[in-house]
């Protein structure tokens, strides 16, 4: 179940621990991890089926914060530094941008040593994506947290053709 990862503040104290391998990412300056640290699983609700969806970090329960921070903090012990997270994962883009917002405010991780990503849905319209875009934007405090951007955006999704044309059509209109 979402926020019960056991032994993983052990974990993050290991001295012993293996550094993870990075790689140059595409034709960019960018040096990627070869493993992710996603927020998928980690986040308190999906924030569907029916539940109340959580739209505030006061609805998170402190012991799933917490965990969501040492999770985060193991990552970057092992030399992850790319944190992925989608609109779709319920209230993880929350979550995340008050993990990073608490890590960063203690000077436990730098900015610029982040490789921040969310994903968003295709959209039918230009004004549902940049509905979407700061919908994002607003669970990350993006301008609070990250100095105003996020390093990687991807589309999130698309798996059937008139997807690319919406994906298309949305790049061509921002």
């Amino acid at each position: 179940p979402p926020c019960s990862i056991a032994n993983i503040s052990t974990m993050a104290e290991s001295s012993s621990q293996k550094m993870c391998p990075k790689v140059r990412f595409g034709k960019t300056e960018i040096m990627m991890p070869m493993v992710t640290c996603g927020g998928m699983r980690q986040q308190q609700s999906w924030n569907r089926g029916g539940t109340s969806p959580i739209l505030s970090i006061d609805q998170v329960t402190p012991e799933c914060q917490a965990n969501f921070v040492t999770i985060i903090r193991a990552a970057l012990a092992r030399g992850i530094n790319h944190f992925e997270t989608a609109q779709g994962y319920g209230c993880s883009e929350l979550q995340f941008g008050h993990a990073f917002k608490e890590l960063i405010e203690s000077d436990e991780v730098r900015r610029e040593d982040l490789i921040i990503q969310t994903k968003i849905g295709v959209k039918k319209t230009k004004e549902e994506f940049q509905q979407a875009l700061e919908t994002s934007w607003e669970r990350l405090q993006v301008d609070q947290v990250f100095g105003g951007y996020i390093d990687l955006f991807s589309f999130h999704g698309i798996n059937r053709e008139h997807h690319v044309d919406l994906v298309d059509s949305t790049l061509m209109a921002v």
